[in-house]
């Protein structure tokens, strides 16, 4: 990530990229210079299978989760990190009871379903190959091709309400939006206080409703209306 003045000059430089985990998508400038970014977390197979991740919904590069963090500037190329949150820490599966994340899905749409409702799967073919055209995914509809996506969160835009101090994502792998809390620590976010405040979209994601519920598909760039 660069930024520059409107005559050209550099004036902060940040890199977040390695095997482990890389910047995408959006950012959003906090009152205070901070700055939040969206950045993709990999998940090895055997962390996925111990959450558990539908083995059949596992390609051998295992899963990218997602994570929050806000950066804090503090020189030309330095900064320090100041906060995170994390997707991870807020799962719920329906397949393994011996699991401490297990639970009955629709029970807690405060936490993220690891094996989500295949909404790609109630698409028409005229729409499937529409989306498939912009590059949103495979036009392929084998009945043997198994959905191996690594980015199954796929969290596309971030923007923060500084009255409310939460952060509103759009999760296109989900077709929703998602509230959290920016007002605890790290440590707090990690636990049940991080957990999704409010989500709209699909209900279908947290095992509520029908198609006919849903009322986002594939959207970008969520944002806050402002007072008035």
């Amino acid at each position: 990530m660069q930024e520059f003045t409107w005559d050209g000059k550099l004036v902060w430089e940040f890199t977040y990229s390695s095997e482990s985990y890389m910047l995408h998508h959006d950012i959003e400038r906090l009152p205070n210079g901070n700055i939040l970014m969206i950045a993709w977390e990999r998940k090895t197979l055997q962390e996925a299978a111990e959450v558990g991740r539908n083995p059949k919904k596992l390609g051998k590069e295992g899963l990218w989760s997602e994570q929050i963090i806000e950066v804090k500037p503090t020189g030309a190329t330095t900064e320090e990190i100041v906060w995170k949150w994390h997707a991870w820490d807020h799962l719920v599966q329906d397949r393994n009871l011996t699991l401490p994340n297990y639970g009955k899905i629709a029970d807690h749409p405060e936490r993220i379903n690891i094996n989500p409702f295949d909404w790609k799967e109630q698409l028409s073919e005229e729409d499937r190959e529409k989306l498939a055209s912009l590059g949103y995914l495979s036009s392929s509809r084998r009945p043997d091709k198994q959905d191996t996506n690594p980015d199954w969160l796929h969290i596309n835009s971030i923007a923060y309400n500084d009255e409310l101090y939460q952060i509103v994502l759009s999760v296109l792998g989900f077709n929703e939006i998602w509230i959290i809390d920016h007002a605890i620590s790290s440590e707090e976010a990690a636990g049940p206080k991080g957990d999704l405040l409010f989500r709209w979209g699909n209900p279908q994601a947290y095992g509520r409703g029908t198609s006919g519920n849903q009322q986002l598909f594939a959207q970008h760039d969520t944002y806050w209306i402002a007072e008035g």
